[in-house]
């Protein structure tokens, strides 16, 4: 909705109450002005159960682990015997287990920015009022939400100050790309989406909006294979170099974050932003937990190559049973 259109224009019949607008006026990133970071949305109709709901703008993280269809085939049935019950657990280990395992590595990652950033000692050093700005420039709380082999991390972009805050957005770069690697060096890949746009907590662990449903079309339509593209607006956001605070020590730690998170994307062959899970700077943080970085790599080349061989060998003998089948075999070669 843009600042000049109500809900009830829209065709909904609620309204907003108390909702900030004069927010950002920063030269810097004139496209977030007037950015309506979010408000109280009130039901006047009892369309839902709640009295009131929050709305405002987020930004979500859409990773599908691929290849799961074939695999949850492994336990369709419950175990007769020994050898029936060791490939059940393997299965199992290769779905759900995976899913889990990737789920709560992406909340580590994402958790041990804030923990790592500062020592206790360093933080000791810091006044009062330091501290409180430093935990203030932090704030970054995470929901989370799962179906199927999906799941899903939603942040708001306003921290309780009322900040436009980068932090939630470069915690989840940092988190897709430990998960890119790693999936890919396990032989588990993901395909994945990273948006910025409105949506509503209606309560914890039930997300839904517009963002909701952007992040899930990149993800099926765009994504295509094993990687993590941004949304438009994510990409505008990142581009934003002030304008996320009025205070000038906040606005001066945010705009260290927004270029520690150019430093994570890149353009693919098709032009999409994604996540650069390979990148120089992947390669410096201390929060992915991966003990060797080069390893994984190796790992993850080795994986995609084999992949890739194998691919070209099906397409290949489809070609051999219909020729209309070749017209793909360049995309391989």
């Amino acid at each position: 909705l843009s600042r000049k259109t109500s809900i009830k224009e829209a065709g909904a019949s609620c309204i907003f109450q108390n909702l900030p607008q004069v927010l950002l006026k920063s030269k810097a990133c004139p496209e977030l002005s007037w950015f309506p970071l979010g408000g109280k949305l009130v039901n006047e109709n009892e369309i839902s159960k709640h009295n009131d709901v929050n709305i405002g703008y987020y930004v979500v993280s859409f990773m599908d682990v691929l290849g799961q269809h074939d695999k949850l085939k492994g336990w369709t049935h419950l175990p007769t015997d020994d050898e029936e019950r060791s490939k059940f657990i393997s299965a199992l280990k290769k779905t759900i287990g995976t899913v889990i395992q990737y789920r709560e590595m992406f909340e580590d990652v994402y958790n041990s920015y804030e923990s790592e950033t500062l020592s206790e000692e360093q933080l000791s050093q810091l006044s009062e009022s330091q501290r409180e700005k430093y935990y203030r420039a932090l704030e970054a709380p995470i929901g989370f939400q799962q179906f199927g082999d999906t799941f899903i991390h939603y942040a708001p972009l306003r921290n309780s100050h009322g900040d436009v805050t980068v932090v939630p957005l470069l915690k989840m770069l940092m988190a897709a790309s430990a998960l890119m690697l790693t999936s890919l060096a396990g032989k588990a890949p993901l395909r994945g989406a990273i948006v910025v746009g409105l949506g509503m907590e209606i309560e914890p662990g039930k997300f839904y909006g517009p963002a909701l449903a952007e992040a899930h079309h990149i993800e099926s339509k765009i994504s295509e294979y094993p990687r993590v593209v941004l949304s438009d607006e994510a990409v505008n956001f990142v581009k934003c170099s002030g304008g996320y605070s009025s205070d000038t020590d906040i606005e001066r730690i945010y705009s260290g974050t927004s270029e520690m998170c150019k430093g994570l994307l890149c353009e693919d062959s098709d032009d999409r932003v994604i996540v650069d899970f390979l990148g120089t700077q992947v390669r410096t943080l201390d929060e992915l937990p991966l003990e060797d970085v080069s390893q994984a790599v190796k790992m993850a080349h080795e994986f995609v190559s084999a992949s890739t061989r194998s691919l070209k060998r099906r397409i290949m003998k489809n070609c051999l049973l219909d020729t209309s089948g070749c017209k793909s075999t360049w995309m391989l070669a």
